[in-house]
């Protein structure tokens, strides 16, 4: 495969010493970690741990095993976890913050169907024993809400099982229980879990904030259908280990459902320990390692990790006017985990000099640019901020699709999503 691969020759020589210092002072400091599949083909089996009733089959994880029309079993429980733990936090008590976004699909078996899935944060991959039915495969009725389990649980729940449950269509954040500290109808936000649609979750967490906020839609990566559905603040240090399994659990009981889940992206941030200096520095290394494959034009590596054992790339598709929901994901993400997305919130952090400030806007203009193709990014070649690239990338996406151009404050929304933004700005207030 030909590459074209920016190195450290290509940099003056002053820049390769700051780079090298940078390196030196931050090294072992932290580690990310980056999951993204848009399906799960048989070659990536190895990357999950299978506990339980489990399987993959027809590149779809089957929290729960069984295909549709069978004589399916009753009271399965099941585990899917990636392979690689999750560094949750530091002794210091650094907390990493992360972004997920996944696409369910639960299909009824019986009528009602039963019981749920759930994306869990857990010290144990292990499936514990007697958790099919109403426990989700969380835990069980010896141990449910005991400390030890060592077990955060975002569920989605097909059954009104317990008190706390609000009705049969609910999500809920669990901590070391089947029982939900706050819970939801999903009703309200004319989600359906049983309605044989697929439904795209998003999980967004701050660990400066310790704040989590979750959004769903009935729409397969839908720009414009995403509903927050719950906020809370959560400090995940207090229940969980520094080193976590990610993954999904799902249970049936004698009501059956397939638990599937058909797209998976995770990507967490560094646990780092940034100054005024090494802010704008460290920002620089991302840019020094960006490798495109000439190959693929319509796709672009950038530097990231897989866990803390090995480095792998991020694979950004570039954005060619087609698909605008997927690349405003893609790109979010970026931009929060190397902690660029300050410029396109106009926001600039308290202290910061303007020169410094100054080189942030064009770092984050630059990897803006890289994830256009050469058609959308002819139109913004003469801007000089990253406000002014948003306003020409506006200008050229509505002029292709016919629409009227919008505002820049539009698109930072379509970007960030209208709680995000908020949230950062200091307008939203959580309780």
């Amino acid at each position: 495969m030909s590459r074209t691969l920016i190195t450290l020759d290509s940099v003056s020589a002053s820049s390769v010493f700051i780079i090298l210092l940078l390196v030196t002072a931050t090294a072992n400091q932290g580690c990310r970690l980056n999951i993204n599949y848009r399906s799960f083909l048989e070659n990536v089996r190895n990357n999950f741990i299978f506990k339980g009733q489990s399987n993959m089959v027809q590149n779809i994880l089957q929290v729960t095993n069984g295909l549709p029309g069978e004589n399916l079993s009753a009271n399965l429980t099941g585990r899917i976890l990636y392979e690689n733990r999750l560094k949750l936090w530091r002794k210091s008590h650094r907390v990493s913050s992360f972004n997920t976004r996944f696409v369910l699909a639960i299909a009824p078996q019986s009528n009602p169907p039963g019981e749920g899935l759930a994306i869990i944060l857990t010290r144990d991959p292990q499936v514990p024993e007697n958790s099919y039915g109403q426990w989700l495969g969380i835990t069980n009725a010896g141990k449910d809400g005991t400390p030890g389990n060592k077990i955060i649980a975002f569920e989605f729940d097909t059954r009104k099982s317990f008190r706390e449950d609000v009705d049969n269509n609910h999500f809920g954040v669990n901590i070391n229980s089947i029982k939900s500290n706050r819970t939801t109808s999903l009703t309200q936000f004319g989600v359906n879990l049983s309605s044989l649609t697929p439904i795209t979750a998003t999980i967004d967490y701050d660990g400066t904030k310790k704040m989590v906020n979750v959004s769903v839609s009935m729409n397969k990566r839908g720009a414009n259908s995403e509903f927050p559905i719950l906020s809370m603040p959560l400090d995940l240090s207090r229940h969980l280990p520094e080193d976590v399994y990610v993954g999904f659990s799902a249970s049936t009981s004698s009501d059956i459902q397939l638990n599937c889940i058909t797209e998976w992206y995770f990507s967490s941030s560094d646990i780092e320990k940034y100054n005024a200096t090494h802010f704008y520095v460290a920002i620089l290394i991302p840019l020094t390692s960006i490798e495109i494959i000439r190959n693929d034009p319509k796709k672009l590596d950038l530097s990231g990790s897989s866990g803390c054992r090995r480095r792998k790339s991020i694979r950004l598709e570039k954005f060619d006017g087609a698909d605008f929901g997927f690349w405003k994901m893609q790109i979010k993400d970026y931009l929060y985990q190397k902690k660029l997305y300050e410029p396109l919130l106009e926001k600039k952090p308290e202290g910061m000099k303007d020169e410094d400030w100054n080189l942030l806007d064009r770092q984050a203009l630059g990897v803006i640019r890289l994830t256009f193709s050469r058609n959308i990014a002819f139109n913004i070649a003469k801007e000089k901020t990253t406000t002014d690239s948003w306003n020409a990338t506006v200008t050229t996406v509505s002029s292709s699709s016919g629409s009227n151009k919008l505002k820049f404050n539009d698109v930072r929304d379509l970007v960030l999503s209208e709680e995000i933004r908020r949230r950062e700005s200091g307008e939203l207030s959580t309780s």
